[in-house]
């Protein structure tokens, strides 16, 4: 007896995968199972998170609120995306001055025009990448 196949569009699958994987290997594996735009790929040594020591990122399996994460130096930090609140501090790092600069600085990120779409500020840009990796939940 040969067994049919059965098909499952694009939606059924995803959500196949998250009702079949646990919370907590998606949570160990995120580099591995998610999506990442990296906002401050361009920034420059002038910019207020440069590109080269800070990491600015938004990942695609993230639960709302819209927010996007700080990485620096062990820490891995959360900001909302609405109006730069910090949101959770998932890693902690060793110089507490660092988590310090993040929130004191945030603001003047927001409000700095975004290098790769300079029409745009970073805090819309942001927005804008929140939307297109969660398809506008």
């Amino acid at each position: 007896m040969t067994q049919g196949l059965i098909k499952i569009n694009e939606d059924q699958s995803a959500q196949t995968v998250k009702d079949t994987v646990s919370e907590s290997i998606i949570n160990d594996n995120r580099e591995i199972l998610n999506e990442m735009a990296r906002i401050n790929r361009s920034e420059t040594d002038k910019g207020v998170f440069p590109y080269k020591r800070w990491e600015v990122i938004i990942w695609s399996v993230d639960q709302n609120p819209p927010h996007f994460h700080i990485r620096c130096d062990g820490w891995d930090v959360s900001f909302l995306i609405q109006n730069g609140n910090l949101l959770e501090v998932l890693k902690s790092g060793n110089a507490k001055e660092v988590v310090e600069y993040m929130s004191a600085n945030v603001s003047e990120w927001f409000r700095t025009k975004c290098f790769i779409q300079p029409k745009l500020t970073n805090r819309e840009n942001a927005q804008l990448i929140w939307d297109q990796l969660h398809d506008g939940e």
